[in-house]
């Protein structure tokens, strides 16, 4: 059997606890890592963040990728999920809106500078950041 299957076959709790453990190992690394770079270690500070992130990011996401469907029928941990991702994807919505206004008003301001060139390299100017504004506004939408 494979060790995927065995964290599948795991109860609810004890897939909480599965995945508690290197959580509760690796977020308090993260800290010492920057009191050793903090005391004048930063190579070895920076490596044991990096190593920290990588173990995090590989090995915690991983297991939480296996182990969500049975954390969800958690009554407890089904509601504190449901409002993380409403508050996500909230933020994420708000970050979209400022960016696209902010963009919206660059673009209206390079257009209105297009009008009043003079020269051929001042209108190639005006144009890439016409066309970059347009990428980045294509891309948040």
């Amino acid at each position: 059997m494979s060790l995927k299957r065995r964290i599948e076959d795991l109860g609810p709790y004890q897939s909480l606890f599965l995945l508690a453990v290197p959580t509760a190992t690796v977020e308090p690394l993260k800290l010492v890592a920057v009191a050793v770079a903090a005391e004048g270690h930063w190579i070895a500070g920076t490596a044991m963040i990096v190593t920290c992130y990588l173990l995090s990011l590989v090995l915690v996401e991983r297991l939480f990728i296996i182990v969500e469907p049975k954390l969800l029928t958690i009554p407890w941990f089904a509601k504190f999920w449901t409002t993380v991702l409403a508050v996500r994807t909230w933020i994420a919505a708000s970050f979209r809106s400022c960016v696209k206004g902010r963009v919206e008003w660059l673009l209206r301001q390079c257009r209105s500078i297009s009008t009043a060139i003079r020269t051929r390299s001042e209108w190639l100017l005006a144009r890439s950041l016409v066309l970059s504004a347009e990428v980045v506004l294509a891309t948040v939408l």
